[in-house]
């Protein structure tokens, strides 16, 4: 295990598992992916998610993790409410670029999510890693980067 200065050990390598998908095969399913989204087509985004799909959310009560959303009708139901109903509220993301590594996909964006319903005005730079084993999307890590802590002064 690696140690930064003042930090607690962290691994040195990356763990990974499942087939060593070829990034080609890995840009397919992610491509699906997107263009599935783009149409709000849901059974096409739940035919690209792994059956234990797991998706960890920028934001949610459970720190450090924020929400975990798990298994592929939980997600697929949670992207229809968040993206697909509300559309006046949902996320709106720009400035996309995606960069492979092996079996992940990594997308850097710019996320805008309006005031409303409760929530706070959103307006930051964005990143997601997707991992694709088997054909499938197994998982997708989300983070927002906070630009003020309103109490970190």
């Amino acid at each position: 295990m690696a140690k930064m200065p003042g930090q607690r050990p962290w691994p040195a390598t990356i763990t990974r598992s499942g087939d060593n998908m070829a990034e080609s095969d890995v840009k397919a399913v992610m491509g699906e992916f997107f263009a599935a989204f783009a149409s709000a087509d849901m059974a096409r985004i739940a035919a690209c998610l792994d059956d234990d799909f797991v998706w960890t959310l920028p934001t949610g009560e459970s720190d450090p993790h924020g929400l975990v959303v798990r298994g592929k009708a939980a997600a697929t139901d949670y992207l229809k409410r968040r993206f697909f109903e509300d559309k006046a509220n949902a996320p709106m993301l720009s400035d996309v670029k995606l960069e492979y590594s092996g079996d992940l996909a990594i997308m850097r964006f710019h996320v805008r999510v309006p005031a409303g319903g409760g929530k706070k005005k959103v307006d930051a730079a964005g990143l997601e890693v997707y991992r694709v084993v088997n054909g499938k999307i197994r998982s997708k890590e989300a983070y927002w980067k906070q630009v003020s802590w309103p109490d970190a002064r």
